[in-house]
């Protein structure tokens, strides 16, 4: 069995140094995808982030017509 020392528990998981920056992370791409739902913003603006076309240069123009 694993030494006291070695023994990872959830405690030493969550004080690490990298949790906090990886959870926030996942907050700011949950809460773009809920605005961009709710907004009901069009992905040539803003794309969700689990959209996985990608607007090509210039959409935002041709879906007004040509100038």
């Amino acid at each position: 069995m694993a030494s006291p020392q070695r023994k990872i528990t959830l405690r030493r998981i969550a004080e690490s140094s990298w949790v906090p920056p990886f959870a926030f992370l996942i907050l700011i791409i949950v809460l773009w995808d809920l605005t961009v739902r709710l907004f009901k913003i069009p992905p040539y603006l803003v794309p969700a982030p689990k959209d996985d076309r990608v607007p090509e240069p210039g959409a935002a123009r041709l879906a007004h017509g040509p100038a």
